[in-house]
């Protein structure tokens, strides 16, 4: 084994033979709206994959070694390329010789162009190696188990994973499925095409600024928090269907005590407001949703729950929820609805005479609830049981409301007590159900 000196003269050998090879030209390039002749160096992908390989197991065989002593005050962990020419694949799937985890190794370009890059290391490998671009052209990209960074860099097509953070790029195409971003910052980015995540479960997300041209899909994906859209345009043809954004709020949120969340329906409201700009309107209807229910838990964060739900502001709110899913559940709407009416229905069951036809509580039900009767060979009509009253009156009241105050009505009800329950019924069917079609625009409104 060669002793800590001769590894690291032989590492600085291995980098200064491989630059010093590469054939340079001159090219004449903009930076910054200027032309200006810049020095350019040549290196087929394979090659430069090659060299890359070769220094960091050479590195790794000094960290397994030595461990942290290896680096010492120097930076081995650390290559710089600058002005590269790439031609042909670069492709980085081969994990270096004595590969050690938690010992990262850093890949930096400056002004490089690529046609294709290709990072990818087998997922029990962790996060591997960083890889950041301060300006250049790429082709066609992939990352696998990387973190990657890039400033002020066009690339085509990119397919990114685990950390992946572009700032004042332009890109093509952005695809990426079934994958697990820890970090995923688009800042100051012009996507000219398509940004398109399938089953993607992202824990941090910033799209400050972002500008997508045609079409971004977010299909069945995981925000763990909403994405920071500051400033940025999303197109009409978005959409974030099937996907879900934490932190989860149930419909007992009242009743619990949770930490800051003022910061969350800002987010909320930006993402509303730009699926409103771009004539979304279910997301536009789902973000809305989602911005009450932050502002209700930073509202009842800052005393207690039980107190403010006695405040109608609060109170509204939170029935709004319950009811409709604050106008985008159709499903909710549906089931409150029934429920609401089978809860009436329950209480005239109670209240009810067993023969209400008889009695001074309601009049023409006798004439509304008759069963048929077979006796003695002949069909006679006879009076139903109370149930059937009870039923005729929820649907008349949810149907027609105020009808149990006419003298046509199929049952009319003198007692106070179940006009008041009555009326009750029927302005919370119309609330209701006027939520319920509320929804149904929200989830089938052509837009603008």
């Amino acid at each position: 084994m060669w002793d800590l000196s001769s590894i690291r003269t032989h590492l600085v050998s291995l980098s200064n033979d491989f630059f010093a090879g590469l054939p340079s030209y001159s090219k004449r390039v903009r930076v910054k709206g200027k032309h200006k002749s810049q020095l350019r160096r040549r290196v087929d992908g394979y090659q430069l994959a090659r060299f890359v390989h070769a220094y960091f197991s050479l590195y790794f065989e000094g960290i397994e070694a030595y461990g942290d002593a290896f680096n010492g005050t120097a930076h081995y962990s650390h290559v710089d390329f600058g002005n590269l020419d790439v031609k042909g694949a670069f492709e980085l799937t081969e994990l270096p010789a004595h590969f050690v985890r938690h010992y990262g190794m850093l890949l930096q370009f400056h002004a490089s162009h690529f046609d294709t890059f290709d990072a990818r290391y087998p997922e029990e490998a962790g996060i591997v190696m960083d890889i950041a671009f301060d300006g250049g052209h790429i082709e066609r990209l992939c990352t696998v188990r990387c973190h990657f960074n890039a400033r002020d860099t066009w690339i085509g097509t990119v397919h990114p994973d685990t950390s992946f953070q572009l700032s004042a790029c332009k890109i093509e195409l952005l695809y990426a499925s079934r994958v697990r971003f820890s970090s995923l910052k688009l800042i100051d980015t012009v996507v000219a095409d398509e940004i398109q995540l399938n089953y993607c479960i992202v824990e941090e997300a910033v799209f400050d600024r972002l500008s997508v041209n045609r079409r971004a899909a977010f299909l069945a994906c995981t925000f763990l928090q909403p994405p920071s859209t500051h400033g940025a345009t999303f197109p009409g043809d978005t959409t974030f269907h099937a996907s879900e954004f934490g932190p989860h709020v149930g419909l007992l949120s009242p009743f619990r005590r949770y930490g800051a969340w003022d910061g969350l329906y800002q987010r909320y409201r930006a993402l509303r407001v730009i699926m409103k700009t771009a004539g979304a309107v279910r997301e536009e209807a789902m973000f809305f949703g989602m911005e009450m229910r932050m502002r209700r838990l930073a509202f009842a964060a800052h005393g207690n729950p039980y107190v403010k739900l006695l405040q109608i502001d609060f109170l509204l709110s939170y029935l709004y929820d319950v009811v409709s899913g604050y106008g985008i559940s159709i499903r909710r709407a549906i089931v409150t609805l029934l429920s609401w009416n089978l809860l009436f229905f329950l209480a005239f069951l109670l209240l009810l005479p067993a023969n209400c036809a008889n009695t001074a509580e309601c009049a023409n039900a006798g004439g509304s609830c008759r069963a048929i009767e077979v006796k003695d060979g002949k069909i006679t009509s006879a009076q139903a049981p109370g149930i059937c009253t009870a039923a005729t009156l929820a649907v008349q009241n949810a149907i027609s409301p105020a009808s149990v105050l006419s003298s046509g009505s199929a049952v009319r009800v003198h007692s106070g007590l179940l006009i008041v329950l009555s009326l009750l019924q029927s302005i919370g069917s119309l609330s209701i159900g006027a939520l319920l079609l509320l929804a149904i625009r929200n989830n089938f409104h052509r837009g603008s």
